[in-house]
């Protein structure tokens, strides 16, 4: 009898379980891998060339990343001590994401419910410069904020260069519908197979079919520094944080256009080393291909140049 009640509780008890939501299915699915991926590292050196040939690939032509000589004055100009030609950070940050993509693969591979894990965002603060044939030595953190975040740190020598966020989850996040008129645009970013096989001389990739999703993020980067350039003629700032945020897939052969919102006015500050005055803005921009949003976020940049970008200006082709 005792075992009959029991088989017959049991059975209740699956019949009246509620079905696990997709999301609670991921979360056990992370629950379960990823404490087998905590400590997982992997070591990434660059070389003078990819740097200059990531350049290339994003249109950032900045000196900082080009000329020793002139990476050197840069720095004395924002109170940095900079000793070579740094990576850019837009680099740095396709090195996290092609390494949290290596992850992602190993954790899909336990997927046996086919969940569909996707990466939603990324945000990444940069803390020291890496400058050519230093190795980035990448780890995964053990996740402290949500287990739908992977913390991942770089280290050069022991010291930390980057610490990064990878935001993961079953779907893209929603376009959000412009309120105000863009300060600045650009229109035309080829997202040809010419950029994509350049890009993967550059990084290691995951899957070289597929376009990383930093290669639209580091257009916004580039389309700062035109901005730049159009109002005061020069290409003078440096960026220290990036937050975005993923509403679809960048889809090769098709042109990815950016614009640049409007921001509140920058803080002024002194800078402790130099005592120059610098101006620190917080840019959102957004990135679309087709008239549809595939990237949103926001840039932490600081330079010596006080510029409106609370109005908007004609927009560049």
């Amino acid at each position: 009898m005792t075992k009959a009640i029991s088989a017959i509780s049991r059975l209740i008890a699956r019949l009246t379980q509620r079905p696990q939501s997709e999301e609670q299915k991921l979360e056990e699915l992370l629950s379960r891998t990823i404490p087998f991926l905590i400590r997982e590292r992997e070591l990434i050196t660059t070389s003078r060339e990819k740097i200059r040939l990531w350049g290339d690939v994003v249109e950032d032509y900045s000196v900082l990343h080009r000329i020793p000589e002139k990476a050197i004055e840069y720095g004395e100009m924002f109170g940095l001590k900079i000793k070579d030609t740094p990576i850019m950070g837009t680099h740095t940050a396709a090195y996290v994401e092609q390494f949290s993509e290596r992850l992602l693969q190993i954790i899909k591979e336990h997927d046996k419910k086919d969940l569909g894990l996707k990466t939603t965002g990324l945000s990444i603060k940069f803390s020291d410069f890496v400058y050519p044939e230093e190795g980035i030595r990448w780890q995964l953190e053990e996740p402290k904020e949500s287990t739908f975040v992977l913390p991942i740190t770089g280290n050069v020598n022991g010291r930390e260069v980057a610490d990064a966020r990878i935001k993961i989850g079953l779907c893209y996040k929603s376009p959000k519908e412009l309120i105000e008129e863009p300060v600045y645009s650009r229109n035309k970013f080829v997202l040809d197979e010419e950029r994509l096989r350049d890009t993967y001389k550059c990084i290691p990739p995951a899957n070289r079919e597929k376009v990383p999703q930093m290669l639209p993020n580091a257009f916004v980067i580039s389309t700062l520094f035109s901005l730049l350039r159009e109002k005061t003629g020069r290409m003078k700032g440096v960026y220290a944080t990036m937050n975005f945020d993923y509403m679809a897939e960048p889809e090769l052969n098709q042109d990815v256009s950016v614009q640049i919102l409007p921001s509140r006015k920058p803080r002024e500050t002194k800078n402790k080393e130099n005592g120059n005055t610098q101006y620190m803005y917080k840019i959102s921009a957004v990135c679309n291909q087709n008239g549809k949003q595939i990237t949103r976020g926001e840039v932490l940049v600081t330079t010596p140049y006080l510029i409106d970008l609370t109005k908007p200006s004609h927009p560049k082709q």
